[in-house]
Order: structure tokens, then C-alpha cells, then sequence
């Protein structure tokens, strides 16, 4: 038998042809108006990708019947329900007027369409949409459904429902199932219906009765005018990065009660749910943590929602107790280089100023904190130095707590002394490690040296060592004996953004020129759009919104705009290339910065924690008129910034 079927966590609300789910444009522009195609409609029943929704921990896809999709599926849940008109399985793909409307603020998926002349059903229409999960230790639903038919002549109508109750526990992927028939008069069993076309059938069944907290509270809204298409594709980004992110779902509290408020603890670990590179949309890397949570979502997430911001900052200040095991297991394994032959040997000098517990948090971490990459990746060591620059900023926003960042910080600095060695000119090296190109193994990456050299001289206050940084006539070079041939990804321009080193900064554009068409083209998207960054903070912004463009169509040309790692692949939704390219909006065109100390002479500027100072200098193309942030909330405090070509105006919100 043919099934349509709904899921749980959801509410299906029902309708002949309701209003467009919250979140979605109320009159959706057409591909004639802007001569792009609309992201989050389709009326194709055949399209290539299907939509998902999450609660930001699991995720449902979503197949073009209503049914749970087998294909790309993250959780498999058996929640269906059957319809059958004169004793035919109704089929919304085989309809007319066939539409799905996906809203990606609010994980909301609507789809309607009529059935065939030969049945006589006039419209059926459903919604899909998330629900909240309160608490990470107990999560309660509600799920409503009413499914409307009017006929226009005597119908036998069968309806048959089975609801899934989700159970959030210590594994919030354990489930138990509730099944449930239902008839006209809400009595369990299973029933006929006659139908008149006076006497519309309507079947609904309530669950649960309580109300969990909505899943997406009021956030910051990031709109551009000037230009639908970009206007569009940013919205959707940022939905999307949001929605994968759950800020209930945080570091196990020291006090097991439900009631306690939740914190992070260096004694226990943290959920990654969410945090992965795919989020929970997909099963690609099994929602492990990269450096793509602290380097290129935290940044985004920060200016946008700082509390889902303090969700990765609390997974890696959860987690540092198995960073320190890492450090453990590389001494066990007698410290390996890249080159197991080649085993690390600590100097003496370096590590008597590190006198703290070193930490190596991994390449790929698990819930724990421990590493699960099973290639060489976990030479990446550029990971321990991103998770410590990240907190710094989190601690400067007052989403962590000086206290656990500053024992991060030292831990990571003990563990580079573990790992340097001093060169004949006094110069400390790195040799041996993979670059965030990830194409290159060898000595002296650019950006980890640079990043681990600003480490050093924070966490240490009497490391006076300088790091050798790999250089000819030109410009900074990406590593020793550099090519200068191919990248799988931008690597050396790291030091430009998000490091703002300032020796970097000065070469920002010579080094832009030598590198930005050297990475492969089928790289993740995140090149493209460092490079827009760049090229709109020291270059032209015009050139760098045409380079933006280009960072994210061809990542998304497929329905509901959904991103991808790769343009040859389809695995999606890819939030680590969402957020380079939302990155690129905030830091480059709108033009805000992280800085140390006070940036001077600036159009809007906001005194931070620990002295550091949150700018705004703005580099808007000529084809957009505004950008607008609303609410742009920074140390607990709610404002509304509009940045045009007038100036930047700031106004409590």
C-alpha cells in the first residue's frame, strides 16, 4: 500500500490552501522577477534533493509523497499515515498543482496538491514543522494533525495514524513509539467514512497537550536591499546554520537534577550534536567536530545568535579533559610527526616555561572530546590553536568564562612547546605537519605557525621566541618550499582573516593575487568566499561581491538552495560553506572586527571584555543599498544596525 506519511515532533497543520508557512516570504518573488531561481519552492515531485527539517539534534528528510525520505536519511522514524479513497492510496506526486514551500527559519515544510479528476478529493494540504526540545535530559512534544477533505461526491475515506513520542535521555537518540489509531470522533480503532459534500471530514488527534517553547526564539535577522537573489541566499544560510544548532543542548551540568541550569565543566563532556560540518542534516562525518564549529561557524553564529555561538564554545570547554587524553595517547605513541619514523623530541627550554597540563584537542572529535579521524588528518595540529583563538573571542563576547579559556590557552601553548624545535638563526619551528590546505605535508605552515606564535606570547608571559614564517620577495608564502602550484583550499590567507595578523594584513592584497585562483576548483566553497572577505576589507567591493556570488551558486544551484561541500557533489546541507560565505557578509561588506585594543578613529566601535573592541567599518558594493541586523545583540545588550552608504547607525533595540 501506497503511504503519506507525516513525523513526529512535528505539527501538521492542515488546510485547503492555508498560508504560507512562517518564515517564507508571504507573495514567494517568482524566477521572472529577479531571474533567479525561488530557493524554497518547488513543483517538481522529481527534484533531486529533499528537503529535511531539524530541531538542530536529529532530522528528518522529507520525500516528495510527505513520506520520510530513505535517501541522505539521518534518522528513520516510523511515523506514517495512511489515506485511502475509494480504496485508492491518494498520492500527491501524481496530482495536479503540485507544490512544496520549504521556510528554513522556522524548519517548516509545506505541501499541497489535487488529486487526479478520477478521485474527488478538491485539495489536500500539510505541514511539517520542528519542534522544540526543551532540555537535553528530558524532551516532551506536541503534535497535532487535522487533515481536511471535501468531497464533491458520496467517498469512503480510511484513516489510519501511528505517533512517534520522542524521548530525549543521556542518548538523545534513543526513541520509544506511542501507536495510535484514530477515527472522526478521536475513539481509537479503525473506521470507514462516508462522505458528503456537505459534511467535510475532518480527522484530528492531540498527542500531547502541553506546549514546549517555541524551537527558534526571535534571533537576529540579517537582511540586504538592493539585491532579492543575495537578500534570499543569505536568509537561508543563516536559517539554516541556526536551525542545526540547538542552544538547549549544552554542557552536562555538574548537578544531574533537570532542574539545574546547565554550564560547562571540565568534568564532563558535551552533546555534539549539530556541530558537525553537515549539522544534523546528514550523516556525512557522523556529526564529529572539526575546526569548521570554531573557525568559520562560531564567527558567523557570534554576530548573528550569540547564544548558539556559546554552543560551541561550551563543547570545547566541556570537552577538555579528552584533549588532555590526546596529549596523552600522542606521548604514548612517542610523539609522532606526520612521519611516524620521525618522532617529535620536546626541548627542555620550551617546556619549562609551559608548566600547565598540555592539551591537543583532535582533528575529528566525538561527544567526548576524543579523536575518531582515521586518516592522517590528525597532523592538522592548527585545530588546538583554532579552538584557543575561537575561545579568546567568546571570552571577549562574554559567552565563556576567563577562568576555563586562560586554562585552555596555557594547556594548548604546553602542548606547541611539546612540538616546536629551535633552527640554527633562533627561530622556532613546526615541521612535520599537515596544512589547512590539506593537500601539503611538511615544515612550517604559514597560518599554524603564526596562529601558535600569537598563542604563545599570550599564554606564556615570558615566551620571547619568534616563529619562523615561510616567506620570499613577493609575499608571505603558504609553507616552506612553496610551490605556489595548487591548494585544496585557501591555507595561508588564514593569517589575513580570521588571525588579523597584522604583519599578514600588510601583504593581504599581494597575497590575495598570488593564491586565490590556485585552489581547485571542486574545493569547498569556503576559499571563494575568504577570498570576497578579503578582497571587500582591502580591495574592491564591487570585485568581491561578484567573487562572493560565485563562492555560493554553484555550491547551491539545486532546489531549496541547499549547500553543498563540493559543486560535484550532492550531499547536503553543508553549514561550514554557509557560514564562510555569511562571514564574508559580516566581516568584509558590513565590515565588522575583533580587535585587541582599541581600533581608533572607527564609523561605530563597542568596548568588549578583557580589551578587546568590536568595530564597524563598512565596504558595501555599489549594488547594495543597506544591510540591516535586527536585533545585533552583544554583551546581553539588543541593537539595531543598519550599515548603507550613508554611514552606520546603531540604536538600542
Amino acid at each position: 500500500m501506497r503511504r503519506i506519511g507525516w513525523i513526529g515532533l512535528a505539527a501538521l497543520l492542515p488546510g485547503c490552501s492555508g498560508p504560507a508557512p512562517a518564515g517564507s516570504p508571504a507573495t514567494p518573488p517568482t524566477a521572472a522577477a529577479f531571474e533567479f531561481h525561488h530557493p524554497f519552492e518547488t513543483h517538481d515531485p522529481g527534484r533531486s534533493v529533499d528537503p529535511y527539517i531539524t530541531d538542530g539534534v536529529v532530522s528528518w528528510r522529507i520525500a516528495a509523497d510527505g513520506g520520510l525520505a530513505k535517501k541522505g536519511q539521518v534518522q528513520e522514524l516510523p511515523y506514517e499515515l495512511e489515506i485511502l479513497i475509494d480504496g485508492e492510496p491518494l498520492d500527491p506526486t501524481k496530482g495536479r498543482d503540485y507544490r512544496q514551500s520549504y521556510g528554513a527559519g522556522d524548519q517548516s515544510l509545506s505541501s499541497e496538491s489535487s488529486p487526479p479528476e478520477s478521485l474527488s478529493v478538491i485539495k489536500t494540504s500539510w505541514t511539517h514543522k520542528a519542534s522544540h526540545i526543551a532540555r537535553g535530559v528530558s524532551a516532551r512534544t506536541r503534535l497535532s494533525e487535522k487533515l481536511t477533505i471535501n468531497s464533491v461526491q458520496s467517498t469512503t475515506i480510511s484513516v489510519r495514524t501511528v505517533h512517534q513520542k520522542y524521548v530525549s535521555s543521556e542518548d538523545v537518540r534513543r526513541f520509544r513509539f506511542l501507536g495510535k489509531e484514530t477515527t472522526k470522533n478521536g475513539v481509537d480503532g479503525w473506521r470507514d467514512f462516508l462522505v458528503t459534500s456537505d459534511e467535510p471530514l475532518v480527522v484530528t488527534n492531540e498527542l500531547h497537550e502541553e506546549l514546549a517553547p517555541p524551537l527558534f526564539p526571535p534571533i537576529a535577522r540579517i537582511r540586504i536591499v538592493g539585491s532579492v537573489e543575495d537578500d534570499l541566499a543569505v536568509r537561508s544560510m543563516a536559517g539554516h546554520l541556526r536551525a542545526n544548532i540547538n542552544p538547549a543542548v549544552s554542557a552536562r551540568s555538574l548537578d544531574s537534577s533537570d532542574e539545574a541550569p546547565r554550564r560547562a565543566s571540565h568534568q564532563e563532556g558535551d552533546k555534539n550534536d549539530g556541530l558537525g560540518p553537515f549539522g544534523s542534516s546528514h550523516e556525512r562525518y557522523q556529526q564529529m567536530v572539526f575546526w569548521d564549529a570554531d573557525i568559520w561557524m562560531f564567527p558567523a553564529l557570534a554576530m548573528l545568535d550569540p547564544k548558539r555561538a556559546k554552543r560551541i564554545a561550551d563543547f570545547r570547554l566541556g570537552t577538555v579533559n579528552g584533549a588532555r587524553a590526546e596529549y596523552v595517547d600522542w606521548v604514548e605513541k612517542g610523539r609522532p610527526s606526520v612521519d611516524p619514523r620521525r618522532p617529535i623530541e620536546p626541548n627542555p627550554d620550551f617546556t619549562s616555561l609551559a608548566a600547565s597540563e598540555p592539551i591537543k584537542y583532535p582533528w575529528e572529535a566525538d561527544a567526548d572530546g576524543r579523536e575518531q579521524s582515521p586518516t592522517e588528518t590528525i597532523h592538522q595540529i592548527h585545530i588546538t590553536g583554532d579552538v584557543a583563538l575561537m575561545l579568546e573571542w567568546a571570552a571577549a563576547l562574554g559567552i565563556a568564562e576567563n577562568d576555563q579559556v586562560d586554562e585552555v590557552k596555557q594547556g594548548a601553548a604546553a602542548f606547541y612547546a611539546n612540538r616546536m624545535i629551535l633552527n640554527d638563526q633562533g627561530k622556532t619551528e613546526i615541521r612535520d605537519v599537515i596544512s589547512p590546505d590539506e593537500f601539503h605535508r611538511g615544515n612550517n605552515d604559514l597560518y599554524t605557525n603564526m596562529l601558535v606564535e600569537r598563542l604563545m606570547t599570550r599564554a606564556l608571559p615570558r615566551w620571547d621566541y619568534r616563529m619562523h614564517l615561510p616567506q620570499d620577495e613577493t609575499s608571505f608564502l603558504t609553507y616552506d618550499d612553496d610551490k605556489i602550484v595548487g591548494y585544496k583550499q585557501a591555507a595561508a590567507l588564514l593569517t589575513v582573516w580570521p588571525l588579523q595578523d597584522p604583519r599578514a594584513e600588510a601583504q593581504a592584497m599581494a597575497m590575495l593575487d598570488r593564491f586565490h585562483d590556485k585552489t581547485t576548483p571542486n574545493g569547498p566553497a569556503m576559499s571563494g568566499a575568504l577570498h570576497a572577505l578579503i578582497r571587500a576589507r582591502y580591495g574592491d567591493p564591487n570585485e568581491a561581491l561578484e567573487e562572493w556570488r560565485e563562492s555560493w551558486q554553484k555550491y547551491t544551484n539545486r532546489d531549496w538552495l541547499y549547500f553543498s561541500e563540493r559543486p560535484t557533489k550532492p550531499d547536503t546541507y553543508f553549514l561550514t560553506g554557509a557560514a564562510g560565505c555569511l562571514n564574508t557578509v559580516l566581516y568584509g561588506f558590513i565590515g565588522l572586527r575583533m580587535d585587541e585594543s582599541d581600533p581608533g578613529d572607527k564609523p561605530w566601535k563597542r568596548e568588549l571584555t578583557n580589551g578587546w573592541w568590536l568595530s564597524c567599518d563598512p565596504n558595501l558594493p555599489d549594488e547594495w543599498n543597506s544591510i540591516t541586523i535586527e536585533p545585533f545583540s552583544i554583551l546581553g545588550e539588543s541593537f539595531l544596525l543598519v550599515v548603507s552608504h550613508e554611514g552606520v547607525e546603531v540604536e538600542a533595540f
